[in-house]
């Protein structure tokens, strides 16, 4: 059975944890956890920004993660997830049977960059 939408992940309420994706403007930066919730498939990490509104950030995004086996062993020599490389080679073979739209479409909230409407 699958989890509920809106379910919490365990009791990390309280606590920091760091922003790890490269790209995110909060990059590095140490963030008060406020909670772990399991929103609708995704795991998410919520804070308070410096105006104190409430945020929220994919778990993959943040020190929370479970480090990628692949990148470990990569040692940093690629930035590279084995899931992403899945999904590449799978995009790449449905370009080459002729597949107009080979992406595979996510459902993801359009918030899921850092912000809670």
């Amino acid at each position: 059975m699958s989890q509920q939408s809106d379910t919490p992940l365990s009791n990390n309420e309280g606590g920091t944890f760091h922003v790890t994706h490269p790209f995110h403007p909060r990059f590095g930066k140490a963030l008060e956890l406020v909670t772990l919730r399991h929103n609708w498939g995704n795991a998410q990490v919520y804070y308070h920004d410096e105006a104190g509104r409430l945020r929220q950030l994919p778990l993959a995004w943040t020190s929370l993660s479970a480090e990628d086996p692949v990148v470990v062993t990569g040692a940093g020599r690629s930035p590279f997830k084995l899931a992403d490389l899945l999904e590449l080679a799978h995009v790449l073979e449905q370009l080459q049977a002729g597949d107009p739209d080979p992406l595979p479409h996510h459902h993801q909230d359009p918030d899921a960059h850092g912000g809670v409407k």
